[in-house]
């Protein structure tokens, strides 16, 4: 129970901390607002992506769903 909550609080404040810097970091070493670009750019695109895949699997899933409930109803109908 307290592991998910504690992985829920990091994905949380990794997003934050993701999408609040976009095109606010510097890349002059030294500065308070450095961050390494590829690592950030890195970050960015892998939790991008995972959302992105979450979405299509959604989708995915909701439309297969109404396809099989579909097939169902046709099979029900046609069997009486």
């Amino acid at each position: 129970m307290y592991g998910n909550v504690v992985k829920f609080s990091m994905m949380l404040a990794g997003n934050v901390w993701i999408y609040s810097t976009l095109h606010k970091f510097t890349t002059a070493p030294g500065l308070d607002t450095y961050c390494h670009p590829t690592l950030y750019w890195y970050a960015f695109w892998i939790t991008t992506a995972g959302y992105i895949l979450l979405g299509i699997v959604i989708v995915g899933g909701c439309i297969f769903m109404c396809c099989m409930l579909c097939c169902a109803a046709r099979f029900a109908g046609s069997s009486t």
